[in-house]
């Protein structure tokens, strides 16, 4: 009976601050993180006093902006890629990337990433 008696005395249980506790926490996760699909660029640079080969075309490639000009012929991302493979007619070849103050860095990267699925394709980036 004793036992019985304790049982009814307690007091319920309420949910409310615990589910107040679990938004305020999720809340909070949400508005910390991010969604952002990171990737890797793979940029590799040349030891000092090495010289570039001098074989194959050169083709410069400028960034002004969102303005993107291949051999001085203004062009979008899409057909950079098809315009550099077709002139390699499958030849390495080399670019020159020439950047403006009104690039972006997240226009160069996006060149970049472009221009990296050309095999044989060699970039140097200038200013």
């Amino acid at each position: 009976m004793h036992i019985q008696s304790q049982i009814t005395d307690r007091k319920k249980l309420s949910l409310t601050s615990l589910i107040d506790v679990i938004f305020l926490l999720l809340l909070f996760f949400m508005l910390s993180s991010t969604f952002s699909k990171y990737s890797k660029l793979e940029i590799n640079a040349q030891r000092p006093g090495t010289g570039v080969a001098t074989e194959g075309r050169t083709n410069i490639i400028s960034l002004d902006g969102a303005l993107i000009r291949l051999n001085g012929q203004i062009m979008d991302e899409a057909t950079l890629e098809v315009s550099l493979s077709d002139l390699s007619k499958g030849e390495p070849m080399k670019a020159v990337l020439t950047t403006s103050v009104r690039t972006t860095t997240q226009q160069l990267v996006d060149v970049l990433t472009e221009l990296s699925k050309i095999d044989g394709l060699a970039i140097t980036i200038a200013r």
